[in-house]
């Protein structure tokens, strides 16, 4: 296996932009910090996203700043309000990125508390990663979303 470094921890991996900013960090040519829904973080394999909800009525959807996964890029998480499976309460967290896929990556999607007693899945190339989650909003301001991954 000639990616034995990939599995290293990613400290190295990528520029600090892949990092994402940070609470309290500022846009460049603004002076007021940046919100938690535009922040996402990065710590070894988990890229998490604190969704700012607000009160309802919420938008159709809340969308994640654009990252990377270990060099892959142009990602984001999408998260709507209600499941789309049809069930009553929840919602609903999408993965996306552009072809072509690193091929083996594998995530695992979490929204709200849980998130350890899921497994990483295999995300096929030209393929949304979708996942309902039994975590209604309406009693909440904000929402922790993210990604375990593997590869």
């Amino acid at each position: 296996d000639d990616d034995d470094d990939a599995d290293d921890d990613d400290d190295g991996a990528g520029s600090d932009a892949d990092e994402g900013a940070g609470v309290g960090q500022v846009i460049p040519g603004s002076k007021k910090p940046l919100s938690p829904s535009q922040v996402v973080t990065k710590k070894g394999n988990r890229i998490t996203w604190l969704v700012e909800l607000g009160k309802p009525p919420f938008p159709t959807l809340f969308e994640s700043p654009k990252f990377s996964i270990r060099g892959y890029g142009e990602v984001s998480m999408t998260l709507q309000p209600r499941r789309l499976d049809g069930g009553a309460n929840g919602c609903c967290l999408t993965l996306t990125g552009p072809p072509p896929r690193p091929a083996g990556l594998q995530v695992m999607l979490f929204a709200g508390k849980g998130w350890n007693k899921r497994n990483v899945k295999l995300w096929p190339d030209g393929e949304d990663m979708v996942q309902n989650f039994d975590v209604p909003l309406h009693d909440r301001g904000m929402l922790l979303c993210g990604l375990v991954f593997q590869r």
